[in-house]
């Protein structure tokens, strides 16, 4: 890959992960340990309906139903009209397979 001018300069503006992590941390005054609890939606924007989104999609088809459900019912809390229907009009991606293994996730949560 031949990288010009534009992109180079742009590359020396990245911070490296460890930068990243520290500010994060900071920022939210917590260790790292506790960072990588994925507690962000405790934390940043706890009343952001993707944030409750994404955590319900992806816990119930790594086997913690359980914990799917509890998310759901706090997406429900945030957003008492979600509709799993609704929402996979709005998501978007190139890959249909990709959209429907969000989607499947949120109805293993038991959202309709």
């Amino acid at each position: 890959m031949i990288l010009t001018f534009l992109n180079l300069r742009y590359w020396l503006l990245i911070p490296d992960c460890e930068t990243v992590k520290k500010t994060v941390c900071s920022y939210y005054g917590v260790n790292a340990s506790e960072l990588l609890k994925q507690r962000r939606g405790k934390f940043n924007e706890p009343r952001s309906v993707l944030n409750h989104v994404v955590l319900t999609a992806v816990l119930g088809p790594y086997g913690r139903k359980e914990d799917a459900r509890s998310r759901a019912k706090e997406l429900l809390k945030v957003q008492h009209d979600f509709s799993v229907q609704y929402f996979g009009k709005w998501l978007t991606y190139k890959n249909d397979a990709d959209r429907d293994i969000i989607l499947n996730g949120l109805r293993k949560a038991g959202l309709k």
